[in-house]
């Protein structure tokens, strides 16, 4: 006879939120783990923003050392993801201004609309997700990206003119 083979379940995956609260108590392998998870959405946003590789990684590592100092005080009931992903346009943003390459059709809309279109066409977030980390209605969220995506249809109209 043979022995049985003793079988050990994994642990599941922890969360972004475990992930986050463990990441900002220094526990390395937390920060490892949140940032392969997110880093390719997050420099997808950022590269998008920015127009040049080495700004967009930049940006892209500047919102993942805030994160690893944790959520700030008040955006502890927001999802780790959410937080992030509004930190990385923001630094990427900053980035592009800084540059003075800012991707044509974001020039032409607001700042807010801007960031909203970003957050949910190239992070991926839900309208709830975005008014949840903006601190707006989600009405609002909605008028904002009515409003840049019209701005981007203008721009495309106005650069096929023959």
């Amino acid at each position: 006879m043979s022995a049985a083979a003793t079988v050990v379940p994994e642990a599941p995956p922890r969360t972004d939120a475990e992930l986050s609260a463990d990441g900002s108590r220094g526990d390395r392998a937390a920060r490892a783990e949140f940032y392969d998870r997110h880093a390719p959405r997050a420099y997808r946003l950022a590269a998008a923003l920015c127009l040049d590789p080495h700004r967009a990684a930049r940006a892209v590592e500047q919102a993942f050392v805030a994160a690893s100092r944790g959520l700030p005080v008040g955006h502890s009931d927001l999802p780790a993801v959410v937080w992030l992903l509004i930190t990385v346009q923001r630094c990427a943003a900053s980035e592009a201004r800084d540059s003075g390459q800012v991707y044509a059709p974001f020039a032409r809309m607001g700042p807010e609309a801007a960031q909203v279109v970003g957050l949910s066409r190239l992070g991926g977030l839900s309208c709830s997700e975005i008014a949840d980390g903006l601190g707006v209605p989600c009405s609002s969220v909605k008028a904002l990206m009515r409003e840049g995506l019209h701005a981007m249809l203008r721009a495309h109209e106005g650069n096929s003119a023959p």
